[in-house]
């Protein structure tokens, strides 16, 4: 495999959610169909001021993904009605849909360094290792805080996740390898833990 065009590359998201926390808590119960939703935002501080707006749902364990790119700017308006020949218009309507379900406001900022790999001949598979995990509060708009809390800290060990990605089936080879190397399936949420180790252990307390 290949490391893609971007190499290491920094990604910074804001997730959204209730003044109670209530998707990412609903989220932790493993239910069959759950949601969230998160403004991403790739490279350093230099890096532009481009924003992908997005949504995530899992059904019955399969990740669908609704996304659209907008500035900070724009961002605000985007909420606030859609205009005649907008982009991605639908995906926009579901984006206004669900911040009418639910009381959202930015939650916690989530960012770490990925590297990213892909199989020349198979462009569907990909392999992502994603380090430094840290998150925090969010505090409006403020992608770049000054402190952060190591998300792993509670992690002995765990350096990286790794992440595969694949349309249908992962080929025999990688299947193979992954067996000898004893590494299987594990689910894990970065705004999950996150929540875990710096909302509820300290709202326990």
């Amino acid at each position: 495999m290949q490391t893609d065009q971007f190499g290491l590359h920094t990604i910074t998201s804001i997730y959204y959610d209730t003044p109670d926390h209530a998707l990412i808590r609903y989220s932790l119960s493993h239910p069959v169909f759950k949601e969230k939703f998160r403004l991403r935002r790739y490279g350093d501080e230099t890096g532009g001021d481009i924003l992908f707006a997005e949504i995530k749902k899992k059904f019955k364990g399969v990740v669908y993904k609704r996304r659209t790119s907008c500035t900070g700017g724009e961002w605000p308006a985007l909420l606030d009605s859609g205009s005649p020949g907008e982009k991605d218009a639908q995906i926009r309507r579901e984006i206004r849909h669900m911040f009418g379900m639910y009381d959202l406001s930015p939650a916690a900022v989530i960012a770490y360094e990925r590297e990213a790999l892909f199989c020349p001949g198979d462009e569907g598979l990909r392999v992502t290792f994603d380090r430094h995990l840290r998150g925090c509060k969010a505090d409006g708009l403020d992608f770049f805080p000054k402190d952060w809390d190591d998300i792993l800290k509670n992690e002995p060990g765990m350096k990286y996740i790794m992440e595969i990605k694949f349309p249908s089936a992962a080929p025999l080879w990688l299947c193979r390898l992954l067996s000898e190397c004893r590494i299987f399936p594990r689910s894990f949420s970065k705004y999950g833990t996150w929540y875990l180790n710096s909302v509820r252990k300290n709202t326990e307390r």
